[in-house]
């Protein structure tokens, strides 16, 4: 099964073909870019997901890694990955998405949407400028104290 990777450490999104493994079928792509527990999951819309790092933005800016997908911004390596109408893993290659009742490959589109700061401070003017919506988590906020 095909899965996409974003690796924010190198500005890469690379194809992975995993065996399916694991209650949901996803262990070896977790397993592939270093996410083992706290980990959640991200609906982008129908049939499109995420896997990364629960508390990856709330990391040492110093050492953490930014991408943001539209508006939001994320943090750490993280898996893409496909649904099919019932929820069951597809393969990235078979998925495709419908905008403006144009059909596009999702994976694509993912790697068309994908863009990274260089630094945190980038990262923190770019949410000034309006670019992107400021991460939060609860009572959590993504402040300029931490990309300084």
């Amino acid at each position: 099964m095909k899965v996409l990777i974003i690796l924010p450490e190198t500005w890469v999104v690379e194809e992975l073909q995993v065996e399916p493994q694991g209650e949901d079928g996803l262990d070896g792509a977790r397993a592939a870019v270093g996410l083992q527990e706290g980990f959640e999951h991200v609906e982008f819309g129908p049939g499109l997901h995420m896997l990364h790092e629960e508390d990856s933005l709330k990391a040492d800016p110093a050492t953490q890694s930014y991408f943001m997908i539209g508006r939001k911004v994320y943090a750490g390596r993280s898996v893409i990955y496909a649904t099919d109408d019932v929820g069951e893993i597809v393969d990235m290659a078979e998925k495709r998405v419908s905008l403006f009742g144009v059909e596009f490959d999702a994976d694509e589109i993912i790697r068309r949407s994908v863009t990274y700061p260089q630094t945190a401070l980038d990262l923190e003017a770019a949410i000034q400028r309006g670019e992107f919506d400021r991460p939060t988590d609860g009572a959590w906020s993504w402040s300029p104290a931490q990309a300084a």
